[in-house]
């Protein structure tokens, strides 16, 4: 479990966490909405344990973050683009199998210069399964994509996801917490506005806040 306790974090003159307590619960992934690029920026460094919160602690699996992140494989961090080009073929990094979860069986042979953006974020997602780390985190998987490969890859994040310890995606856009299908958390002014399955975030916003955060998305607030 991914654990977050008392935690406060500024960026710049604002706050990005203000004694913030939250669970990332295993085997349920989690979107968090409200923040923007350079917030999520933020909040991923965190959470991958390469900064530390000004107060309060970060665990998981019981270890503070910093001594999780040691042991090699243990994080995965996946960036919008996914894996990077390079002339290294699909096969040499995952199996039939892997490749057919996400969705690349028909690209085994292919350069990873020759996937599109998509398909990097499949490659990346199928190798991190393969890795079995305790922590997956991606930062807006969507965001460098145009509108149909976008409607295509992220209806599919659920499955794509499915059965992993802990996932926690840092949305820029809506369409994303609603691909992953799981916990949404909406952070507002350095605190938990909403925590409740996508559907019920979406459909019943808690507050105006929240329903403000939902509508601007990457807006370049915190």
């Amino acid at each position: 479990m991914l654990e977050l306790r008392d935690v406060s974090r500024s960026l710049g003159r604002d706050k990005l966490l203000n004694r913030v307590s939250l669970q990332f619960a295993p085997n349920t992934p989690t979107a968090v909405l409200g923040l923007s690029a350079p917030a999520r920026e933020a909040f991923l460094r965190l959470l991958s344990g390469v900064d530390k919160p000004q107060s309060g602690s970060i665990n998981l699996g019981g270890k503070d973050i910093a001594h999780a992140r040691r042991e090699k494989g243990n994080i995965i961090r996946i960036g919008p683009g996914g894996v990077k080009p390079s002339g290294q073929r699909v096969r040499k990094l995952i199996g039939a199998d892997a490749a057919g979860r996400v969705g690349l069986s028909g690209r085994m042979d292919a350069a990873l210069s020759d996937l599109d953006p998509a398909q990097r974020v499949r490659l990346a997602i199928a190798m991190a399964r393969e890795d079995q780390p305790a922590l997956i985190l991606l930062d807006s998987p969507g965001l460098e994509l145009g509108l149909e490969p976008r409607l295509e890859l992220l209806p599919q994040l659920q499955p794509m996801l499915a059965q992993l310890p802990s996932v926690v995606l840092l949305a820029g856009a809506p369409d994303e917490a609603l691909g992953l299908a799981g916990q949404v958390v909406v952070l507002s002014a350095g605190q938990v506005a909403q925590s409740a399955p996508a559907q019920q975030v979406f459909l019943h916003p808690a507050s105006l806040a929240v329903a403000d955060r939902i509508v601007r998305m990457d807006s370049g607030r915190l």
